[in-house]
């Protein structure tokens, strides 16, 4: 199948999600052009933004940016290589393109490891966002940053970042589809849609559902449309005709059986194993589908337990709760989640500073 063929299977959703990011990467880049001082080795060719149509023109506001977040200042030239750097990065991601989100397995290649290198090819965007932020704020240090630009693995994004991520096109025999694999990357808004080659087990994606992924298994794209529609991670697969299909839509419901729609099971029992899959294991997916859409019946309820006593005045005050010690405050503060990063929230903003209210 070709990368165009394979594309076009992915659907409207998949294009408009990849593009969106592009679109970000490239108001970036005009940022960074913008920052840097007259006479910076800049490549201009690279920083083009029309080879993403017109979806990224006349959404960049580097007056805005400059009043939001940065101070009007001189940059040294340890500061200002490495912005130079930083937008080398993000230029060489953005003349990547459609290869930057699509990942094509060898026959028996690791999953995990096909898309970890890969997420951290995407997240060289934001660690080059983080670099140009330090850079800015005199908090860069070439020694301990300068390798966020060759590789910023998913362990490392944060929170706006997880939800910044394009999604990415997997293909791959349908054997190698061992998605318990990638249950660490489904944060934030990371989806994946695999497009098979060959024969799969029945379910691969069932060891997946849970209440906030949206997992699909399909015949077609126009299923996969509605996980592009969820504010969460999902995974889709469009699997070949004797595999089970099935949609979890988180938004479906409180129960399971109200989230999980079973639109075919094979009608034949597992024939033998598939990648390694015995067909113990694959009978377990499907029993684990049908447990999962099955209605569930309301639990009888038990008599209310008897009201206990009022207590009298001194009891009341005796078990009143007494005002926490010094030692008790302090450790409570040092459980409290840290403030979010500044270098964090500025480079998210970098990423996300393109407008987007007009999209359909």
């Amino acid at each position: 199948m070709s990368p165009e063929d394979t594309r076009a299977r992915a659907g409207a959703g998949f294009a408009a999600a990849t593009e969106a990011f592009f679109a970000s990467l490239a108001s970036t880049i005009e940022q960074l052009r913008a920052m840097l001082p007259a006479g910076a080795a800049v490549d201009n060719d690279a920083a083009d933004p029309a080879p993403l149509g017109n979806f990224a023109l006349g959404r960049i506001d580097p007056a805005r940016f400059a009043s939001l977040v940065l101070r009007e200042r001189a940059l040294d030239p340890d500061a200002s290589g490495a912005m130079e750097r930083a937008l080398a990065t993000l230029s060489g991601l953005a003349r990547q393109g459609e290869q930057l989100t699509s990942v094509k397995l060898a026959p028996g290649e690791s999953l995990h490891a096909a898309v970890s290198a890969a997420l951290a090819q995407v997240g060289r965007a934001f660690g080059a966002a983080r670099v140009a932020a330090l850079a800015r704020s005199d908090q860069y240090e070439p020694a301990r940053h300068d390798r966020d630009l060759e590789r910023f693995p998913f362990a490392r994004w944060n929170r706006a970042e997880r939800r910044l991520a394009p999604p990415l096109l997997i293909e791959l025999d349908g054997a190698d589809l061992h998605a318990g694999a990638l249950a660490e990357f489904l944060d934030g808004q990371m989806r994946f849609v695999f497009v098979l080659r060959g024969e799969a087990s029945p379910a691969p994606l069932a060891g997946l559902v849970s209440p906030g992924v949206f997992v699909a298994q399909a015949a077609d794209a126009e299923s996969l449309e509605r996980m592009f529609a969820w504010g969460g991670p999902g995974l889709a697969a469009l699997v070949p005709e004797p595999c089970a299909r099935f949609v979890h839509d988180p938004e479906g419901g409180l129960q399971s059986f109200e989230r999980l729609t079973l639109e075919h099971l094979p009608e034949q029992a597992p024939a033998g194993s598939v990648g390694g899959i015995s067909r113990a294991q694959q009978s377990a997916q499907l029993r684990q589908l049908q447990d999962l859409a099955a209605p569930v019946t309301p639990a009888v309820s038990a008599p209310p337990a008897p009201v206990a006593a009022r207590p009298s005045a001194p009891d009341a005050i005796a078990a009143a709760p007494r005002p926490a010690t010094p030692d008790e405050i302090a450790a409570a503060s040092a459980a409290t989640p840290p403030t979010p990063d500044p270098i964090d929230k500025l480079a998210a903003w970098l990423l996300a500073a393109a407008d987007l209210s007009d999209l359909p």
